[in-house]
């Protein structure tokens, strides 16, 4: 496993295996640190062959509503123009306020990456390793500590 990204909101770690860029946060959002960590993940992707991306969300709480700008025009183009072509999310399904701004999200992007909600993380792998004809189980990332 390959650091691409750390702080203490979040962090990504890339797959050399499957091609994966595995991120992660916890804790209340915080829109610097997120868009912070998404720059170094559209650097490693322009440099490292990368199929998918997921994204563990269900630590997270609040919204990423103040990133979808960033997310939309910049983050998710970089990522297909470098044949970035899956994305699955695993995310708290209590979360009133994340499954606003997933449906926002997705209401206002139009991507041709192949994206996808999941109540777990277990559901999440399960849906990327079929899409990638592998099996897929999210590797044990280092311990994130709440700021």
């Amino acid at each position: 496993m390959k650091v691409v990204h750390e702080n203490k909101f979040c962090q990504a770690y890339y797959d050399e295996v499957h091609k994966i860029v595995w991120n992660r946060y916890i804790d209340l959002v915080n829109p610097d640190l997120l868009i912070e960590m998404h720059r170094a993940v559209m650097k490693f992707v322009v440099q490292n062959p990368t199929v998918a991306c997921f994204y563990d969300l269900t630590n997270m709480k609040g919204t990423f509503t103040k990133t979808l700008n960033f997310l939309i025009k910049e983050y998710e183009p970089t990522l297909y123009k470098n044949n970035v072509i899956y994305g699955s999310f695993a995310m708290n399904e209590k979360d009133v306020f994340m499954k606003f701004a997933m449906n926002q999200m997705f209401k206002v992007m139009s991507t041709k990456m192949e994206l996808k909600v999941h109540k777990t993380i277990d559901e999440a792998c399960k849906w990327l390793g079929e899409k990638m004809n592998a099996t897929v189980v999210m590797p044990e990332l280092p311990k994130m500590v709440k700021a």
